[in-house]
């Protein structure tokens, strides 16, 4: 049995619409709203909640990604020139008729002029509620003026994320991003930029990712003091820079960056001793072709995340995160023992180089002899999750 939805006074209608799953109300919320200047009323003032929205800009089309925690439905909107052009968009029933075609949960719908792109966006985006905004430029598709244009608009509607897409960018260009896009933001440059290229911002984003990354040097990672995540997917760093890397982690005492992923240079192969030179370590083993490797920081009076982790993933991608020691069970106890293992045979090293030769050195010895046995008994009894470090 069939009944029209359209014509169900408010109460029904509520019911209905609360009674859908998550992927029911994205699936049918757009319908629904382009097929009734009524309904998309009823929609904005009953507004569903989603986690984000992905806003697709090119010179062909206006995509939304409809995104929450398990579902995502997509919405494209292509910019086709006709008699009927959609160039002022005051409701969504202007595209009840202007169906393309539906795959799977992508909805094809033809055609409005690039004049409405910010009003169909404030329309789309009325329907839902507490999300985050991330707006995606075709830069290669767009001019530089109306490139612009999009960007400050996009910047005016409070967007969390930006990513640009395309071969490459210019230097102009990128200027014109990074003096308009605030460090606090997240940004993406999806594109091959100048290695000669400098910008005040250009290593100051909370959130950044570059596809060429081979201007990147050891100290520009260096320099990273409160960064959230910094992502390169070419470089030029090899497990020797990535271990003088983390000794500068270690002793900074400073809080450097949250999440570090780097794709090595091309030809290098992972090699655990060379990243782990010099350091005292635990390693984990959970299967993979590497182990986990977890270190500590020193001089901690001013960062809580003192545990640096480093994980080799497939096609030569590291990743190096930080860590507060109770989000790492049993991890701090461990290297803080290890740590003092280190010092204890240093200290003994030191003292047979140069020869024992007094009583006081002589029971110095002793001592250090027991207080190693000590911390090797207790970094037996710790060791709960079966970490592999040297006795």
């Amino acid at each position: 049995m069939t009944f029209p939805l359209l014509k169900l006074p408010y109460v029904p209608l509520n019911l209905i619409t609360k009674m859908m799953n998550a992927n029911e109300i994205q699936c049918y919320r757009m319908k629904l709203a382009m097929s009734s200047y009524r309904l998309e009323l009823f929609l904005r003032g009953a507004k569903f909640r989603i986690r984000e929205i992905h806003v697709h800009l090119s010179k062909e089309s206006l995509q939304f990604d409809l995104i929450d925690s398990k579902n995502a439905w997509i919405t494209c909107f292509r910019m086709r020139k006709s008699r009927n052009q959609i160039k002022n968009v005051t409701k969504l029933e202007q595209f009840c008729k202007r169906y393309g075609k539906e795959v799977d949960n992508r909805l094809f719908i033809n055609s409005f002029s690039m004049e409405a792109i910010f009003d169909l966006y404030h329309r789309v985006t009325s329907l839902f509620s507490s999300f985050l905004v991330g707006w995606v430029f075709y830069a290669d598709t767009i001019n530089n003026r109306t490139f612009v244009t999009y960007l400050d608009r996009a910047l005016s509607e409070n967007g969390t994320w930006f990513t640009f897409i395309n071969d490459s960018l210019s230097s102009e260009v990128l200027k014109e991003i990074m003096d308009k896009i605030p460090v606090t933001k997240r940004i993406e440059i999806e594109a091959d930029t100048p290695m000669d290229f400098t910008h005040p911002n250009l290593l100051k984003y909370f959130v950044m990712k570059y596809k060429n990354g081979r201007w990147v040097t050891l100290d520009h990672l260096k320099s990273f003091r409160n960064v959230g995540f910094f992502e390169i997917f070419f470089s030029n760093f090899d497990c020797t820079d990535i271990n003088k890397f983390l000794k500068y982690w270690i002793d900074c005492g400073e809080t450097m960056i949250d999440l570090l992923a780097i794709t090595l240079k091309e030809g290098t192969v992972p090699n655990v001793d060379i990243l782990t030179d010099g350091l005292v370590t635990l390693h984990e083993d959970d299967g993979g072709k590497y182990p986990n490797i977890f270190m500590k920081g020193r001089n901690n009076n001013t960062r809580k995340e003192v545990i640096g982790l480093v994980l080799l993933r497939g096609n030569n991608l590291l990743e190096f995160s930080t860590w507060e020691p109770d989000e790492c069970e049993g991890v701090y106890e461990l290297l803080v023992l290890l740590e003092n293992k280190k010092e204890l045979e240093n200290e003994m090293e030191k003292i047979q180089e140069e020869g024992v030769n007094t009583v006081e050195e002589n029971r110095r010895v002793r001592e250090i002899i027991m207080e190693l046995e000590k911390v090797k008994d207790e970094l037996v009894v710790k060791n709960q999750r079966g970490f592999v470090f040297e006795i």
